[in-house]
């Protein structure tokens, strides 16, 4: 990394809006994916100044979120092709957040982890993916035991059969 990246990261964190504030290590397996968009910037703004945007369109204009949209229905496309089961789901940068998030939670069991890639100001905000987490629900599942039941077919009573009939 460059002698510029360190100074970057303090300006990326200090520019980012006040609830989306985060350490960039917060979770290790991104920390490398930090450090390239850390060195990107850093070439990008050492030549351009720092009022550039970092991410360009066609253009040459900064990227808009339905810029990066478009671009991720282009991705999405291509990988229906090798993949055919992605037809049909809804995959855009907010479901990619949340499954990024709970990916985060189910590797390292740590809300506080899971809030602070997430960037979110308070743990409040990040509890919903503690409700969603599937692993949790099945874990609580085994742990209870099924009720009593016999194997068989059920055989309603003629009373109910002739009332279900109308006589």
């Amino acid at each position: 990394m460059t002698a510029l990246a360190p100074p970057l990261a303090a300006f990326l964190r200090e520019h980012l809006p006040r609830d989306r504030r985060a350490s960039p290590h917060t979770c290790e397996a991104y920390a490398y994916s930090f450090q390239l968009l850390v060195t990107f910037a850093a070439r990008r703004l050492r030549t351009q100044g720092l009022d550039t945007a970092l991410f360009l369109n066609g253009t040459g204009r900064a990227m808009t979120r339905s810029g990066f949209e478009y671009i991720l229905a282009k991705h999405i496309e291509i990988a229906a092709a090798v993949q055919p089961s992605i037809i049909g789901k809804k995959v855009s940068p907010h479901v990619l957040r949340h499954s990024c998030a709970m990916h985060t939670l189910q590797a390292t069991r740590d809300i506080r982890k899971v809030a602070l890639w997430l960037g979110h100001a308070s743990l409040q905000s990040t509890e919903a993916y503690l409700r969603a987490d599937p692993s949790e629900k099945l874990e609580a599942l085994s742990v209870t035991s099924a009720p009593n039941l016999t194997a068989g077919r059920f055989r309603p009573p003629d009373k109910l059969l002739a009332m279900l009939n109308g006589k």
